[in-house]
Parts: structure tokens; sequence; C-alpha cells
């Protein structure tokens, strides 16, 4: 007939091998893996309360110095963590305010002037 066969397993100790084919754990090895899942769990933890007081820490700074910290970090300056973002706002500010003066005057060079119309510079 049709008889299955149990895999061999060479132990001295016919328990282990038996648990082991059966997929049985011991207690103390039970025990062994649950405290290493506890002290994963407790690294995990560890780390996302760093991360978050990291980011707390910031979000503070920011928010009761808005202008900077005299001689930590500022924004404008080069390298900044706390105020990149405020940094790089600063600068596209600045960027889009020359661009735009730069066309208005373009534009006012174009026209002509008071002195054509009037007959006389009104400035």
């Amino acid at each position: 007939g049709s008889h299955i066969r149990q895999p061999r397993v060479v132990r001295s100790d016919k328990a282990a091998a038996v648990a082991e084919v059966v997929g049985l754990t011991s207690p103390a090895h039970r025990r062994a893996e649950l405290e290493k899942e506890a002290n994963r769990q407790r690294a995990r933890k560890a780390l996302r309360k760093a991360r978050l007081d990291k980011q707390r820490t910031l979000e503070l700074l920011k928010r009761r110095h808005p202008g900077g910290v005299l001689g930590f970090d500022a924004p404008g300056t080069e390298g900044t963590l706390a105020y990149a973002e405020e940094t790089i706002r600063a600068r596209e500010a600045a960027m889009k305010a020359a661009t735009h003066a730069a066309q208005r005057q373009a534009f006012l060079a174009s026209r002509d002037g008071g002195r054509a119309v009037r007959g006389y510079n009104p400035v």
C-alpha cells in the first residue's frame, strides 16, 4: 500500500527530532524567539521615538525662533538643517522679484517718455 515515510533525522535526542519533524518548538526556544521579537520591537520603537523627537525639536525651533538662533542656525545660512525650506522659499522669492524688476525696467524703457507726450519731463 501507500506508506508515508518520515524523513530521517539524525539526532541523539529523540524528542527533539520528533519535535523538529512535527514542527513543535521547545519552551526555551519559544521563549528565546519571543525575547528576540520583543527586542526588535523595542529597537523599532526607540528608533521611531528618536526620529519623532528630532522632528519635534526642529518644529519647535522654527515655531519659536522663525528668524533663526544666533550661532546655531538661521534661514539663509548655507547648509542649514532646520530652515532649509525657508531658505529655498526666500531664494525663489528673490529670483522672482529680480526677474519682475528687470521686466518692469525693460517695459518702462520701451515706452515713450513723458517729455514726448506732454512736452516736458514730469519726473
